[in-house]
């Protein structure tokens, strides 16, 4: 799995407003390259509005998760690392790498135990609750619900 963040440029039914973008997109490498904060550029120019308000940052990704190109283009990168501009049959991307780690599949023996502990605790609860209304209609007891609310 990979953190990642991302400036994204959507392409334009226009191809001359296409160019334009893809022109602008080469900027903003330009100035990551020469050392300007990649959030800062995400404010500036990113057009994904739901990871823009987080400067770019997408959370962990797998590699399934992702469009083949992206995904070839950000595996080999290392965390701090950014991509060159990736073109899509939609959009370009600039993909910054925050973080690697080793994706898991839980052991079936850790997963075992914490299904047979929810299933216990669910079990348990049922059992207090019929013990608690058995009592409650032993003891002749009317709860009324309209004044619990």
């Amino acid at each position: 799995m990979v953190k990642l963040r991302q400036l994204l440029f959507r392409k334009s039914n226009s191809a001359q407003e296409t160019t334009l973008k893809k022109n602008i997109a080469q900027e903003a490498l330009k100035k990551i390259k020469n050392g300007e904060d990649f959030s800062n550029l995400v404010y500036e120019y990113s057009e994904d509005r739901e990871s823009k308000e987080k400067g770019g940052d997408l959370g962990y990704v797998s590699y399934g998760m992702m469009m083949e190109e992206l995904a070839n283009a950000v595996y080999p990168l290392k965390p701090g690392e950014v991509s060159e501009v990736i073109e899509t049959s939609i959009e370009f991307h600039i993909i910054k790498v925050e973080d690697k780690k080793e994706s898991s599949v839980e052991s079936f023996d850790s997963a075992k135990k914490k299904i047979k502990d929810q299933l216990f605790n669910d079990a348990k609860n049922v059992q207090i609750n019929d013990f608690l209304q058995k009592v409650i209609k032993d003891a002749g007891v009317e709860l009324n619900y309209n004044l619990l609310q």
